[in-house]
């Protein structure tokens, strides 16, 4: 190494030395560093630019003698650790293909750099598919390259006839990219607090740290183990069903404890304090899960929304003392629930919104005052909570109604149109799939655009079995038939036994019909939820306890 000025050395480091100082321990990351976020298609040009020998940047890394500034199982036995601060990404990535596996400190979905297979003749790389690359030998693997010599693989591939001896320069060029050498930049005798800033710098063009992430590093250096408890209770979660991230974990931490939606408040917080609010952070989180699922139906990730309502309702059953009232005081949380992501109560700017919201709690004196300055506060803005049949006239799955057409089908009796049985149940084995009334293709050849063909109103949910025996055969083919086999069925779903409305060139008045009749519904479930009367025409009123699978859920377009 050269030695720079201000604490900062330079040098010239092999990637195969990288790779075995991680193994070893030496090299990992720090606790503010996110996980890792590159997709194949960067993974793919980052390869073919180490394999073209294009510039790929330089590595900033952090010496640090502090365990607690370090993220990873690997301990280095020197007692001194290198932290990548800028080189993640690339590094993971070399690592991963490298070895055929993450390394320890790797955060993030490893199937991003895993299976990534090489072309002989057009000097490409691909993910591995079977259909393309099953029977083609000129296809080879990566990883299985590097973990050999190219001599010694291109001699086991010369043996089985799958290779041939001009194929070794291009091998060499392959193994050339873990012989590459990093211009690698060292900070040495720098805090925390120096050390994210110069990370700042660096990143100047790019993301900076948010502060999420300093809050996070804050609370690593007191409690390094904090990062894995909160994703233990993340990985809960998700086996659940629901996929939440870290930064939203933390804010929720944060209201728990602090009653205050901002990052800063938490930074004073003890070790011991922050591992117990995490703890009643997750417990609020379950009851509040337990809850929507069973009385609104929404049993997973894709239709649930306004999770940043979470924070606040976390805060409410922590000043309350959780739900005191009764089936009551459930119900108008729900209805008040429900407004916030039909009306993106918490789409814009989370921290101030969920703010003003917590200082309601805090100045109103009871829970039934609570719940009702929370509403009035969402009524003032939008002036009615009233729903119309416009609502229903949007398009797309991640439209702000589309939890609210599933939420109805799960809790307001709808049945299968093929098996006639209630789409309430948790359907073991048969997942229920988004069906298009009217099929795509049959639209799109009638001239219709995509926004057209994917309105909300053309959407009902079935069970996969249903849905696949329907295929893409239009209304006047097979809804007469449901309705004759399983009468009321149409009815149940919201969809019209008016022949005349089944028809292609009618189109646009089966769509109004059906958004004026899911509209009332949606206005009278809120109204008995506002009233304080939970449904159950649905699922049970009993809560729930998670299960490891996904019922229910939508398994694909």
């Amino acid at each position: 190494m050269r030695c720079g000025t201000g604490g900062v050395e330079s040098g010239i480091v092999e990637v195969n030395t990288i790779l075995n100082l991680i193994d070893e321990g030496e090299y990992n990351l720090p606790k503010f560093q996110r996980g890792y976020v590159w997709n194949r298609q960067k993974v793919r040009r980052f390869m073919a630019s180490l394999y073209r020998e294009n510039p790929v940047g330089s590595l900033l890394i952090w010496v640090t003698q502090n365990p607690s500034d370090t993220r990873g199982d690997t301990i280095s036995t020197s007692g001194t650790t290198k932290l990548l601060v800028d080189g993640q990404q690339r590094i993971t990535t070399l690592y991963g293909i490298a070895r055929g596996k993450a390394p320890s400190f790797f955060e993030g979905n490893e199937q991003s750099f895993l299976n990534l297979y090489f072309n002989l003749d057009k000097e490409e790389f691909e993910f591995y598919g079977p259909v393309r690359m099953r029977d083609d030998l000129r296809w080879i693997s990566v990883t299985e390259v590097f973990q050999k010599t190219a001599g010694e693989f291109l001699e086991e591939k010369i043996a089985a006839k799958q290779l041939v001896i001009s194929d070794l320069s291009k091998l060499n060029q392959l193994e050339k990219i873990l012989k590459k050498d990093f211009h690698v930049e060292q900070i040495t005798n720098k805090n925390l607090e120096d050390v994210v800033e110069i990370f700042n710098e660096v990143n100047s063009g790019g993301t900076k740290l948010s502060t999420s992430d300093l809050a996070l590093a804050k609370i690593s250096a007191k409690r390094p183990q904090a990062r894995q408890e909160m994703h233990t209770i993340l990985n809960k979660w998700a086996e659940a069903g629901y996929g939440f991230s870290l930064e939203w974990q933390l804010r929720g931490v944060t209201t728990t404890l602090t009653g205050d939606s901002r990052y800063s408040a938490i930074s004073e917080i003890t070790s011991e304090k922050f591992f117990t609010g995490l703890k009643r952070f997750e417990k609020h989180v379950d009851e509040i899960l337990n809850q929507i699922r069973a009385h609104l139906g929404l049993d997973h990730d894709s239709v649930l929304r306004s999770v940043y309502s979470f924070p606040l309702l976390a805060q409410y059953l922590e000043i309350n003392g959780g739900f005191r009232q009764g089936t009551k005081e459930v119900a108008h949380i729900l209805h008040w629930y429900i407004h916030t992501f039909l009306w993106g109560r918490y789409s814009g700017s989370v921290e101030s919104t969920l703010q003003r919201d917590l200082n309601i709690l805090r100045d109103s004196k009871s829970s039934d005052e609570q719940i009702q300055a929370l509403t009035n506060a969402l009524r003032s803005e939008r002036g009615t909570l009233e729903l119309t049949a416009q609502d229903f006239h949007a398009s797309w799955s991640n439209n702000r109604f589309y939890p609210l057409l599933y939420m109805l089908t799960r809790v307001c009796g709808a049945r299968d149109l093929i098996k006639n049985i209630p789409l309430s149940m948790n359907l073991l084995g048969n997942p229920l799939e988004k069906h298009h009334i009217f099929p795509k293709a049959r639209l799109y050849r009638a001239g219709r655009s995509r926004r057209d063909v994917n309105r909300l109103a053309n959407f009902a949910f079935l069970t996969r079995d249903s849905n696949r025996e329907i295929s893409d055969a239009l209304p006047k083919e097979y809804l007469a038939k449901c309705e004759a086999q399983n009468p009321g069925v149409l009815a149940s779903q919201w969809i019209p036994t008016d022949e005349s409305l089944w028809k292609l060139s009618n189109y646009d008045d089966f769509l109004q019909w059906r958004q004026e009749r899911l509209a009332a519904t949606a206005n009278q479930l809120l109204q008995q939820l506002k009233q304080g009367v939970l449904p159950t025409s649905g699922q049970s009123t009993q809560t729930e306890q998670y299960v490891s699978a996904r019922p229910a859920q939508i398994a694909s377009d």
